[in-house]
């Protein structure tokens, strides 16, 4: 099977998300990806730089989904584009599965847990 970095990051998130962190090993993807490990070299260097571009990729197709919010008009309507908008972001499978991949990782991860944190601190704020 021939192989790109959109499929590696695609199939190294999708096993962080539901496996955890200790499963995304290079051995475990190439065979998920049914290629030897020497194809996912070509595109990564390392369980890192993976690792790495989980973030990036996370991060940026978290914050295309990211919203303006009008505060004009009644404070129905407003609770209602701001419900709308966290349920556009939640249900995208792209960024469910980074969230969920930073929940998975949040307790092994430093940049996870500031990930984790700052989101946690996000909903609440937006709670409140």
């Amino acid at each position: 099977m021939k192989t790109n970095r959109e499929a590696i990051l695609e199939t190294a998130l999708e096993i962080v998300a539901f496996e955890g962190i200790g499963e995304m090993t290079l051995s475990n993807l190439a065979e998920r990806l049914g290629v030897q490990k020497s194809a996912i070299y070509h595109w990564y260097k390392s369980k890192r730089e993976i690792i790495e571009d989980i973030f990036e990729t996370g991060h940026r197709n978290l914050m295309a989904h990211s919203f303006q919010l009008s505060l004009e008009g009644e404070s129905k309507e407003i609770l209602k584009r701001a419900a709308s908008s966290w349920i556009d972001i939640f249900s995208s499978e792209k960024t469910s599965l980074f969230l969920r991949s930073i929940i998975s990782m949040h307790l092994s991860d430093d940049r996870a847990k500031r990930e984790y944190d700052a989101l946690s601190l996000m909903l609440y704020s937006h709670a409140e």
